[in-house]
């Protein structure tokens, strides 16, 4: 019988192939999107399978880290991107009705809609955010037995 689990080294491969596929649609799509949203959850099978299934590879060496900066980091950054695009049309929106000397109250500048929405949904992504590295933590805590991290866990109040 033939093994057809993946290598470590397979996986690695296709990390970097979804990681630049990642940052790809990053350029061109909004954060949110499904697709992006597609590419993450499969960047982020991949490193987990190198974390958790070959611990011990030297592809496993920065899994991480890696998992960090492709799978959060650059969404969050493409978030403060548009959130500071965002606040410069409201800044700009602002001084040109002040600038006329139009009373601000008979109407909101445009661009204040699109920044809440797009303040929430990054809020909405930080606390996905916040559950997905809880949940890696406790399950890093339980599968290597790393049971010194335990009162750090309770400390955070982290189950």
């Amino acid at each position: 019988m033939v093994d057809s689990a993946p290598t470590p080294a397979s996986i690695a491969k296709d990390t970097k192939g979804y990681t630049q596929s990642l940052k790809d649609y990053l350029k061109k799509h909004e954060p949110w999107e499904r697709e992006i949203e597609f590419q993450r959850t499969n960047l982020r099978r991949q490193f987990l399978q190198l974390l958790f299934v070959h611990p011990y590879a030297k592809e496993s060496k920065d899994a991480d880290h890696s998992l960090w900066l492709t799978t959060s980091y650059f969404i969050i950054s493409a978030y403060k991107q548009r959130i500071a695009a965002a606040d410069a049309v409201i800044h700009q929106t602002a001084n040109e009705y002040h600038g006329r000397g139009q009373d601000r109250h008979h109407g909101k500048p445009t661009g204040v809609v699109e920044h809440r929405k797009l303040v929430h949904r990054f809020r909405q992504f930080l606390a996905e955010e916040e559950k997905f590295w809880t949940s890696l933590v406790v399950r890093a805590v339980r599968v290597f037995r790393l049971d010194e991290a335990r009162p750090a866990l309770a400390a955070l109040n982290i189950n």
